[in-house]
């Protein structure tokens, strides 16, 4: 895989502004700082993912869903940044809900050999984690906990339709944006959790399991092209 200097310039600042979210610095200048450069963590990533799209795969096929999927992924970032504000993280969720569907999208059409039997494994597999999650959030009243479930449905598509991938014969590709859509699926659960008033770690796991599931799932997108 060839990484060209705008690829490199623009995952330094991917990995920049991460790291300054998945940090406390992102409280600072009244979380102003948080408001700036949160959303600008998928642009950057979308424009490295061009990038190296460009140096990499000669003629690859047409990318709107999966940029479409970044562009309101980096909506849902700024709306969940308020979220004192119901309407506001509502609509952050369902950007994060139109960006699964793309995503979801963009791994079931690529031009690829899919496997439905791998699909039905994983998610066989996530089934028990749907489960204990579900039963986590049983034990509060908040509202918000009958909308989280339905929400792990569309993370269960995304995963079931990077699965698919797997028999086309670019395992690492399949194996590293199967890990990214865990990893979102576990930063989402921490999400959920935390939003219903129970005890969870504080705000810098989730987001660094957010940011590398991000990462894992561009670099898997691009290792099943090559």
């Amino acid at each position: 895989m060839t990484f060209s200097t705008i690829s490199i310039i623009f995952l330094s600042l991917f990995i920049g502004l991460s790291a300054v979210n998945c940090s406390k610095l992102k409280y600072r200048a009244g979380g102003k700082v948080e408001v700036f450069t949160k959303p600008l963590i998928l642009i950057s990533l979308l424009f490295f993912y061009s990038a190296m799209l460009k140096a990499n795969v000669p003629a690859p096929q047409r990318q709107w869903d999966i940029k479409t999927a970044m562009i309101f992924y980096a909506i849902g970032d700024f709306c969940l940044i308020w979220k004192d504000k119901v309407k506001v993280f509502a609509l952050g969720i369902l950007s994060f809900v139109i960006g699964h569907v793309f995503y979801s999208f963009f791994f079931l059409k690529i031009k690829v050999h899919h496997s439905l039997i791998a699909s039905a494994i994983a998610v066989i597999l996530l089934i028990p984690c749907v489960l204990l999650l579900r039963r986590k959030l049983s034990k509060t009243d908040d509202p918000m906990a009958d909308k989280m479930l339905p929400y792990g449905l569309f993370i269960m598509f995304l995963i079931a339709s990077i699965a698919s991938t797997f028999s086309s014969g670019h395992f690492w590709g399949s194996f590293i944006a199967t890990a990214g859509g865990a990893l979102f699926a576990l930063s989402d659960s921490m999400i959920g959790i935390r939003v219903t008033g129970q005890k969870i770690l504080p705000g810098e796991p989730i987001m660094i399991t957010y940011t590398a599931a991000q990462l894992c799932l561009v670099a898997g997108a691009l290792l099943i092209q090559l």
